[in-house]
């Protein structure tokens, strides 16, 4: 189990409407083997306002995290694919008129991260939307402390 701090870069189209965005996620994971653990995370994630449009998602995923070099118990590299879903809410204002709408889409992450004693760093391709991928894309940083039980 643990909590990541996350700074996201939306790239593409997504970045001509949103700006950067900040959030955490709690996370738990499960290790099958030293190599290969099943993941858990869900999240909140704001967007500074741009152009009278502000965003935020609740992106709640389930992957797994494979340690290339090291292992879940000593930390190392590890490549990491996450999927789920994200609730995306966006709000205009425009003349003192406001309107807002949310739903659920169908999300992915995927990236690469390392792990040193209780510390956590990731690096994702994050697409909350994969219905619309190459328009709604962003880079997720995560850094994360990790629980010992």
């Amino acid at each position: 189990a643990g909590v990541d701090g996350a700074f996201i870069l939306p790239v593409g189209n997504w970045g001509d409407v949103a700006g950067m965005g900040f959030g955490g996620f709690g996370r738990f994971e499960y290790a099958f083997m030293k190599e290969l653990t099943t993941t858990f995370r869900i999240g909140y994630l704001f967007h500074l306002d741009k152009n009278s449009l502000s965003t935020k998602e609740l992106p709640i995923m389930v992957g797994s995290k494979y340690f290339f070099l090291g292992d879940y118990e000593k930390g190392g590299l590890y490549g990491a694919l996450e999927l789920g879903l994200t609730r995306l809410t966006a709000k205009v204002s425009f003349m003192g008129a406001t309107a807002e709408s949310s739903e659920f889409k169908f999300g992915m992450t995927v990236g690469a991260g390392y792990e040193i004693a209780n510390i956590d760093m990731r690096l994702q391709l994050y697409g909350p939307d994969l219905g619309h991928f190459t328009d709604f894309m962003g880079l997720l940083a995560t850094v994360g402390y990790s629980f010992n039980f």
